[in-house]
């Protein structure tokens, strides 16, 4: 490979880097809201509604496990994220 297209890509890889590392902390504190954010980290076999309240077995609401609402919540972030960059 020559060595000058070697250099360029190195360049656009920082330059993306850079972006990128300035663009997620601004996504994750005005683009996603505090809910998303406290969802993320949820996972386990309980069963809750889609706004995060606990259900129980007879609930008429659809429900979901908290690994379900935490994933939504993943992948909500991740679309957002990728529709701001």
């Amino acid at each position: 490979m020559p060595r000058h297209l070697t250099t360029e890509r190195l360049a656009l890889f920082g330059t993306l880097l850079a972006t990128f590392g300035e663009l997620h902390p601004l996504c994750d504190h005005w683009v996603q809201g505090s809910k998303t954010a406290m969802r993320k980290r949820l996972y386990g076999e309980d069963l809750v509604h889609a706004d995060g309240s606990p259900a129980t077995p007879y609930s008429p609401r659809p429900t979901m496990t908290t690994s379900a609402l935490g994933r939504r919540a993943v992948a909500f972030h991740v679309a957002s994220v990728g529709l701001v960059t």
